[in-house]
């Protein structure tokens, strides 16, 4: 039997992944897109040297074309799918507060057993992080949390919700009994564990993870949330397209209007960061969400810094004028000199028919 010392020794080392956390991330109130694909190029000289732009951290800040309320940031990333790629991001303000919210946690210890290893990042809603040292495995899914640890013979798991337990007098699922008192664990959360760690093979059934088990939290936690300044109905898909439209024809990103029809088409809230931003696809010819491609590395801790509007300038960025001129000077040239050949030759045709009268 485990003391009490052990059981909480295990129950802080499972919290560690959880600390930190926020109930909605920076990038749930952003887009973002990853200019990755071949033969686009980039002139981030433009906005360095232009007005009204902030900078920080290798990243300029600057109103968007589409809404003063909303942030375009522009920065040079390196990553695995690319090195030196520019990212544009369209970011909300966001602030931060904390909040009770209910929760449910509890550890449980099963027997060591091979288990179905697919390295997949996502099964049905659910979506998996893997880590080798220590050997780890994350599920999240919504307000679900699981993470199976293999730092002993046996497994250990660690599961969170993110919701409250009624009691037991109408329990459709499994009823649990603790010092907390009576709690339900609803079928359908039931249903939905007991599929995605059966579907690894980590358990057989759902009453496997009560064989050797504690309660370590039933109640409420104080958790830190990130929430919109400006209004969260901003439409962001027509801001991407907006944005990618002034900086293409700004010369900033040379980038054609196809793709630019594809990636705003994906725009969605929340569509941005590591795991969810948009990338282009060789292998698919297209652009998609970042977690899509082939052995994605997604990453577990979600962005919880906040972005206050007084980062964003009071003025529209201001490009300086030699550098405009110069991108809109090549079609009035070209403009001009068409101009110029259709007067030559219908002087031409003049003088023929001079010489050569009907």
């Amino acid at each position: 039997m485990k003391s009490i010392f052990q059981v909480l020794a295990v129950a802080f080392l499972f919290a560690l992944p959880m600390a930190g956390a926020c109930i909605n991330s920076r990038d749930s109130f952003a887009v973002e897109v990853e200019f990755n694909k071949q033969g686009i190029t980039d002139d981030l000289s433009k906005i360095s040297s232009a007005e009204n732009v902030f900078s920080e951290n290798k990243t300029y800040i600057f109103q968007s074309e589409y809404d003063k309320e909303i942030a375009s940031l522009v920065f040079r990333n390196s990553d695995d799918l690319c090195e030196g790629c520019v990212s544009l991001r369209m970011q909300i303000p966001v602030d931060s507060s904390t909040k009770k919210v209910p929760y449910f946690s509890m550890i449980s210890s099963l027997p060591e057993k091979e288990i179905n290893l697919t390295w997949n990042t996502h099964y049905k809603d659910w979506t998996i992080f893997y880590s080798d040292n220590p050997s780890q495995i994350e599920f999240k899914k919504e307000k679900m949390y699981i993470l199976i640890s293999f730092l002993s013979r046996k497994r250990e798991l660690f599961i969170e919700l993110d919701d409250k337990l009624e009691d037991c007098s109408e329990c459709d699922g499994k009823c649990i009994h603790s010092s907390y008192g009576e709690s339900c664990i609803t079928k359908e959360i039931k249903e939905e564990i007991e599929d995605v760690l059966g579907y690894y093979n980590v358990i057989s059934n759902f009453g496997e993870l009560f064989y050797d088990y504690r309660i370590i939290g039933n109640g409420e936690k104080t958790a830190s949330d990130l929430s919109p300044v400006a209004s969260s109905e901003l439409d962001l898909k027509r801001a991407l397209e907006v944005e990618l439209n002034f900086l293409q024809q700004s010369g900033v990103i040379g980038i054609n209007y196809e793709d630019i029809r594809q990636i705003a088409a994906l725009a969605q809230m929340g569509k941005a960061g590591k795991n969810y931003r948009i990338v282009y696809s060789p292998k698919n010819k297209r652009w998609i969400y970042y977690f899509q491609i082939d052995n994605p590395i997604l990453t577990s801790e979600p962005d919880c810094r906040v972005f206050l509007p007084d980062k964003i300038p009071q003025e529209k960025i201001i490009f300086k004028k030699s550098e405009m001129s110069v991108y809109y000077s090549v079609p009035l040239f070209i403009l001009i000199s068409a101009l110029i050949l259709i007067i030559i030759l219908i002087a031409i045709g003049r003088m023929v028919n001079r010489n050569h009268p009907v």
